[in-house]
């Protein structure tokens, strides 16, 4: 594991500790992006295009390298942190306050409970899915 991979595993657990939730999101994806990158690069060589999550998702679908369960999940957590990091319209769906109003919830139960599932895919992943295996 390199020390970037191993930084974004310890911060986006230490994240999670200090109730920082959306950093828990977009280190935890971040996470799973070097982290299945290396897993390709032991399984399919792949080129550079393939080195966004959204690339990665889609090629380990189209291949079927890796469960639909986890990429499914994977891509739920990207949907959910992608209006922190890109500029969504207002009412676009996987945006935090229009999931909100959706789910009737408290808002910061709701980033918790998206941090426990980005920590748990995170987990997840490191585990079942060796890099260069």
């Amino acid at each position: 594991m390199s020390m970037e991979v191993a930084s974004l595993f310890s911060e986006a657990k230490m994240a999670f500790i200090n109730g920082e939730f959306i950093s828990t999101i977009l280190l935890s994806v971040a996470f799973s992006e070097h982290w299945l990158g290396a897993y390709l690069e032991g399984k399919a060589s792949p080129k550079k295009s393939y080195y966004s999550i959204t690339n990665i998702i889609n090629f380990c679908r189209r291949k079927k390298l890796i469960s639909d369960y986890l990429l499914s999940r994977l891509d739920r957590l990207r949907a959910i942190r992608n209006p922190f990091v890109h500029i969504k319209e207002y009412d676009h769906p996987d945006k935090f306050s229009q999931r909100l109003v959706a789910q009737a919830t408290a808002p910061n139960r709701l980033l918790e409970q998206d941090a426990e599932e980005a920590l748990s895919l995170m987990y997840q992943i490191s585990i079942s899915l060796p890099p260069g295996s």
